[in-house]
């Protein structure tokens, strides 16, 4: 699946998922409140190679719409993977924005699904939050550096954005001929 985001302006900013069966939505979304938790959900969901969380669901098939629902609007919640990587999404949106140490994160998500009666996931460890920093440092950077009207472009599942960064017109972090379209890939 690709992932096709455009600077509307500085508040807004526009999400297609091009599928690759074809299908595709588009959504416009308030940047401040989707952004950056978007971006975070990238990174954990490529550097842990998770595919039954956000970016994987979708790249399923599920719609955008369906993934709303699930997630609380219809009181149901998530489960599973899902739920756990909105666990670890929120504890790193603090590590990440504010630079708080990864034992920190740990900690707080030990004691959160402590008492849920969870077990911790595995991959998330020291070494994972520290891989994590690195992407999202990369991706809020081509962010700001896009021009309005400008497109970045992601791919999900992570093989398939090494798979597209051979394409020479599209490399990690090159700009295509035409500013107004400027493409990036951004892999992990």
């Amino acid at each position: 699946m690709r992932i096709a985001l455009t600077k509307v302006c500085d508040d807004t900013h526009r999400l297609a998922l091009i599928r690759g069966d074809g299908r595709h939505e588009t959504v416009e979304l308030a940047s401040h409140s989707f952004l950056w938790h978007d971006f975070l959900h990238y990174a954990v969901e490529t550097n842990a190679r998770l595919h039954e969380s956000f970016w994987g669901l979708l790249a399923s098939g599920r719609t955008l719409a369906e993934l709303h629902d699930a997630m609380g609007g219809d009181g149901a919640g998530p489960s599973g993977e899902a739920m756990i990587t909105e666990a670890v999404v929120g504890v790193m949106t603090n590590v990440v924005r504010q630079d708080i140490p990864a034992g920190a994160a740990i900690e707080g998500l030990g004691r959160l699904f402590q008492a849920q009666g969870r077990a911790m996931p595995i991959w998330f460890t020291a070494d994972f939050v520290e891989r994590a920093r690195e992407p999202m440092r990369r991706l809020a950077g081509e962010w700001r550096a896009l021009p309005y009207g400008g497109e970045m472009q992601l791919a999900f599942p992570a093989a398939e954005a090494a798979q597209t960064k051979a394409r020479p017109e599209i490399g990690a972090g090159s700009r295509t001929k035409d500013r107004k379209s400027i493409a990036y890939l951004i892999s992990v």
